[in-house]
């Protein structure tokens, strides 16, 4: 069988993060609690699998956990669920992205095994993949750091590092910037450096703040 994912925009999956939020965590207290969500609100299993990343880099595969809809569960990476808590919470937050963005893809391939799931991304032509791991990842970002926290933290942290350091913000806006994510943000969302840009950039936050206005 051949797997075919709908197409999403990010304004769905923007309306489709902020129900989830809405509905799981309406007090949006930072950081979200991902785990606790998917453990007590959710009723879902979180299983650490012993070596899970170095078997798929057998077989070529950048696999870091998976979700299956048989046990309504997701499989992580020992060492990424007990070492790497940003990578972690990212993790986590992708997979359910799966689950409430292509649950009807899911539900088709009844599987809770590596191997199963193997076969299960292998009939996905590659387009098809990419375009899921893309609506994953977006869905993550929003859920991890949603929009209007993270333009109220973001123009706080500008404001305390101008502060604390005594570097305008108009003559040096990049170094500004990169102390106010890495000293500031990453703390706040506890989620690390790459996640943060990519939600600044795609809301506009750093363009807008540079035209002053934010």
């Amino acid at each position: 069988m051949r797997y075919k994912i709908k197409f999403l925009t990010r304004k769905e999956i923007q309306e489709i993060s902020n129900n989830f939020l809405l509905k799981f965590h309406p007090t949006l207290e930072l950081p979200i609690p991902i785990e606790e969500i998917i453990e007590f609100k959710l009723g879902m299993d979180i299983i650490p699998v012993p070596g899970l990343k170095a078997a798929a880099e057998k077989m070529e595969l950048n696999i870091d956990a998976f979700y299956s809809h048989l046990d309504d569960s997701i499989s992580v990476d020992n060492f990424i669920y007990s070492k790497r808590e940003t990578r972690y919470r990212l993790t986590l937050a992708h997979e359910l992205g799966h689950k409430f963005l292509h649950e009807y893809v899911y539900r088709k391939a009844q599987f809770n095994l590596m191997s199963k799931y193997v076969n299960f991304i292998n009939n996905f032509p590659i387009e098809e993949r990419e375009k899921a791991e893309w609506q994953a990842y977006e869905f993550a970002g929003r859920i991890l750091i949603p929009q209007q926290a993270l333009v109220s933290k973001f123009n706080a942290a500008i404001e305390t590092v101008q502060k604390e350091t005594e570097i305008s913000y108009k003559d040096n806006h990049a170094k500004v910037e990169d102390m106010a994510i890495k000293y500031y943000l990453q703390e706040a969302f506890n989620v690390s450096e790459i996640p943060i840009r990519i939600r600044l950039e795609t809301e506009g936050i750093i363009e807008k703040r540079r035209l002053g206005e934010t």
